[in-house]
């Protein structure tokens, strides 16, 4: 009997790269073409300012 099974093992990193293409590339893009300033005007997100 030959029976296929299936490996998850890549799975979280999948996972992980499609969540920073999501939400990491427009934050660095936004960072590389309008600088810093637009992200400390977000006090409630930024814990350094």
């Amino acid at each position: 009997m030959n029976e296929t099974t299936s490996d998850n093992s890549g799975l979280g990193w999948a996972f992980l790269s499609c969540v920073f293409f999501i939400v990491g590339m427009p934050v660095v893009m936004l960072l590389a073409i309008e600088g810093s300033e637009w992200y400390q005007a977000f006090s409630l997100m930024n814990p350094m300012f």
